[in-house]
């Protein structure tokens, strides 16, 4: 739902890994680095990403309810300087 929106901002520091499932009218652009990949209505993809972006089946931009689920884990980097 709604939740996933917060995937859609890009953190230097963040990624995400698992399973990306869209459900109906909607399609999700998942990025990682310089690679990006469609994820079609009805689909599910197993993915290591940054971000994603969420449009509806007429690839307009979802502004609405999101009708996917993410089920994974945040992945986040720590920088040590000694």
């Amino acid at each position: 739902g709604n939740d996933l929106k917060e995937l859609s901002e890009l953190h230097p520091s963040k990624k995400y890994y698992g399973i990306l499932s869209v459900g109906d009218n909607n399609k999700i652009i998942v990025t990682d680095k310089d690679f990006s990949i469609t994820v079609q209505e009805q689909s599910q993809i197993i993915e290591l990403f940054t971000h994603l972006a969420f449009l509806n089946s007429d690839d307009s931009p979802n502004t609405g309810t999101v009708n996917a689920k993410f089920r994974g884990w945040e992945l986040t980097s720590i920088e040590i300087n000694n």
